[in-house]
C-alpha cells in the first residue's frame, strides 16, 4: 500500500487550536492526506524568538523532520502576526520550497494574513488563494482541494 502524502497543520498556540483541529478533521474525513498537527507554542519556539531570534533553537532542530516529510501545509493564521512562525521559516526555509501552503483562519481576513503570504512568497512556496474559514465546511474544502492538487 503506497503511503498517504502528508500534510502538516502548523499552529502557534491556544487560541488558533480549534482553527487546526477542525480543518484536521476535514482533513482526516477526506481519506487521502496523513495529518500531522504541529503546534510551535508546544515547541517553545515563541519563547526562544523572545530571548534569541538571531540564532536558530534547538527546538527547530525537532522540529525540522516533520517539515521535510510534508508535502503540503496549511498554516493557522493567528489574528497577530506569528513572529515564531516567520522566525521558524527563516530558519528552515527548504522544506516550504516548491510545496503548497495555504492558511485558515477564525475570521474571513486576519490581519497577518498579508504578511505571511510575503514570507511564504519569500522562500518560493506554492500559496494557496482561498483561505479556509472557521467553521465553514465548503471553504475547507476547497482550500484542501486546491492543496492536494499540488501536491
Amino acid at each position: 500500500m503506497d503511503e498517504l502524502p502528508h500534510l502538516a497543520i502548523i499552529v502557534e498556540g491556544e487560541p488558533d487550536r480549534a482553527v487546526a483541529r477542525w480543518l484536521a478533521e476535514a482533513a482526516r474525513r477526506r481519506g487521502d492526506l496523513e495529518v500531522d498537527l504541529l503546534d510551535l507554542s508546544l515547541l517553545h519556539l515563541v519563547d526562544a524568538c523572545e530571548v534569541a531570534c538571531e540564532r536558530t533553537p534547538p527546538a527547530v532542530d525537532d522540529l525540522a523532520p516533520w517539515l521535510a516529510v510534508a508535502a503540503g501545509f496549511v498554516v493557522v493564521v493567528p489574528r497577530r502576526f506569528p513572529v515564531a512562525l516567520a522566525h521558524t521559516v527563516g530558519w528552515c526555509p527548504d522544506p516550504w520550497s516548491g510545496k503548497p501552503v495555504a492558511f485558515a483562519c477564525d475570521t474571513a481576513e486576519p490581519a497577518a494574513l498579508p504578511g505571511l503570504r510575503v514570507v511564504f512568497a519569500a522562500v518560493r512556496a506554492v500559496l494557496v488563494r482561498e483561505v479556509a474559514v472557521h467553521p465553514d465546511p465548503r471553504r475547507a474544502d476547497r482550500v484542501l482541494a486546491a492543496l492536494t492538487h499540488h501536491l
